[in-house]
């Protein structure tokens, strides 16, 4: 029985379309991102994770100290949550932004295991690929390097806008 059971994402229109499937093809090999519309957690461990530090992606800071703490965690594509994320690729860019520098910071408030730790690594290498999806793709690459950029350039910060709604 998992101590953290996290759900699959449906977005009903825009970019994300493309980009959760690619994403949940990942997660279905190394947990390398949590959704956070949709968790189950045990109280041992949220009671273990709590307080939750300051960052820009809580659901997967909790996700890589899950593993960091050697719990059970799935993934589960059998329920999802449908929701609504950006409209156009040009505002996906400040979404990417900010949910990978929260991934970053979730990376350094948290130990999860090392082929994530690899993954995030590797990240800005493998990035320039997503060009072959063209606007989309682009855009996602934009925000990955800025995302990243504002992590180096040490962002501490958890909170953000939800400009890239509108």
């Amino acid at each position: 029985m998992a101590d953290l059971v996290f759900a699959s994402v449906r977005v009903k229109g825009g970019p994300q379309t493309l980009f959760y499937p690619i994403l949940d093809f990942i997660r279905r090999r190394i947990l390398i991102a949590a959704s956070g519309e949709l968790m189950l957690i045990k109280r041992p461990l949220m009671e273990a994770v709590l307080p939750i530090k300051q960052c820009k992606a809580e659901d997967s800071y909790i996700l890589f100290k899950a593993l960091e703490l050697k719990q059970r965690v799935t993934f589960c594509e059998g329920c999802y949550v449908k929701t609504e994320r950006t409209k156009t690729a040009a505002k996906e860019e400040d979404y990417k932004r900010k949910t990978v520098c929260g991934l970053y910071q979730a990376n350094a408030l948290a130990k999860p295991p090392i082929l994530i730790r690899l993954f995030y690594l590797l990240l800005p290498f493998v990035t320039p690929f997503l060009l072959v999806l063209g606007k989309k793709g682009y855009y996602w690459m934009k925000g990955i390097l800025l995302g990243l950029s504002d992590y180096l350039h040490n962002d501490k910060s958890g909170t953000w806008s939800t400009a890239y709604m509108s």
